[in-house]
């Protein structure tokens, strides 16, 4: 998605550089097949997007600019979950693989693929509070691939996106091509059954053989999805604003209790503000003495109410001061 973002960029004769500047992301690398990015830097890519053309709805214009030749380029030459998706022998087999490896591309969100009598339901999980355009630009794309990259074009039941309605539903329609549900309470693509025995138009038993074998290494590398503080330092990055959210709202994101949540940090020797200092402190760091940010700025940026509140919890982590870290005082450390 962040190669047809940075497309999109390039068509409307904007700099992409926009888009990553500061985020410590090569935009050479993103064009990579096995580019990844963590979601929580996606998530500010897309509020940049968002900010940059002023446009909320930029993640469906971008499907509905998109070149045709860069769409196959995406498709068969670009992120794996998408080659997945295209060379599975049948529309039904492709959307199983895009359940079963959205992590590559999602981290800790992902696709199910639930089956309800007669239609197929596909619900989008995503943790945090992504931006619209983000949701979208995800919605999107397997909606584009069902109508191009098929036998014949399948074009959903229905689109449910859990936001409000907008001032026109002009460009839904025109992108979607299908009924679109706005304040649905869940983000999901509903296709009939029937239409999972499609083939798709680029199927290939050998490719996708050796697709899911590198897949399936790559998800071997990914942190356990069952390790309760890699969730968590997730969901505190995909937090938009300075200051962290709160414990209560982390479990409730999780779907467990604010006690079950303390309860369970403790099992591992750990609680919930261990693990924000431990993200404050690193981010500190690297604003600091990568960066070179002045202290004020840096103490803005990690959500402090002020300056000395910033130097009390930087003298607790490092057991100096932040000018003395950056090599502005006699006890500075240098990191090299």
């Amino acid at each position: 998605m962040l190669r047809m973002l940075i497309n999109y960029f390039q068509v409307r004769n904007l700099d992409p550089a926009l888009l990553l500047d500061g985020l410590g992301v090569d935009l050479v690398r993103t064009f990579a097949p096995d580019a990844r990015i963590p979601w929580g830097l996606m998530y500010e890519v897309w509020r940049r997007a968002e900010q940059v053309t002023g446009d909320t709805e930029v993640g469906l214009d971008t499907l509905r600019r998109l070149d045709p030749l860069f769409t196959q380029a995406i498709y068969h030459g670009g992120a794996i979950l998408m080659q997945l998706v295209v060379t599975s022998p049948t529309f039904g087999a492709g959307l199983e693989h895009l359940a079963h490896y959205s992590p590559l591309t999602f981290g800790l969100g992902r696709w199910t693929y639930e089956p309800e009598g007669d239609r197929v339901v596909l619900r989008l999980l995503l943790p945090g509070n992504p931006p619209r355009s983000f949701v979208e630009s995800s919605c999107g794309w397997p909606v584009l691939a069902a109508r191009t990259q098929l036998a014949r074009p399948v074009v959903p039941v229905e689109v449910r996106l859990d936001y409000p309605a907008g001032d026109s539903m002009a460009i839904h329609e025109q992108v979607l091509r299908c009924p679109v549900r706005l304040g649905a309470g869940e983000n999901a693509l509903i296709f009939a059954a029937s239409d999972l025995a499609v083939p798709c138009l680029s199927a290939s038993a050998e490719m996708l053989a050796g697709l899911e074998r590198l897949a399936d290494d790559a998800l071997g590398k990914l942190l356990p999805p069952d390790s309760l503080v890699a969730q968590v330092r997730a969901l505190i990055d995909a937090e938009p604003g300075a200051r962290p959210p709160t414990a209560d709202r982390v479990a409730s994101v999780l779907g467990i209790s604010a006690r079950t949540f303390a309860r369970k940090l403790a099992e591992i020797s750990t609680s919930y503000q261990d693990i924000v200092d431990q993200l404050r402190s690193e981010r500190a760091r690297c604003y600091l003495v990568e960066e070179g940010l002045p202290v004020t700025e840096v103490a803005a940026r990690l959500g402090f109410s002020d300056a000395s509140a910033f130097h009390r919890a930087f003298r607790r982590w490092f057991g100096q001061s932040p000018s003395e870290m950056k090599g502005e005082g006699p006890k500075s450390e240098r990191l090299r």
